[in-house]
């Protein structure tokens, strides 16, 4: 039975390491995607 627990714990870690990464990344990478789409209709024009 510990193995269940350790897959759980494991499991709600990683869990909880992505929320927080995707909440810090996910501002820049809107700016990045902002840039880029910006770059290129101008590249177009």
């Amino acid at each position: 039975m510990p193995v269940y627990g350790s897959l759980s714990g494991a499991v709600l870690a990683l869990a909880a390491g992505w929320w927080g990464l995707r909440e810090v990344l996910r501002r820049p990478v809107v700016e990045t995607l902002r840039r880029t789409v910006d770059a290129a209709q101008s590249a177009h024009e």
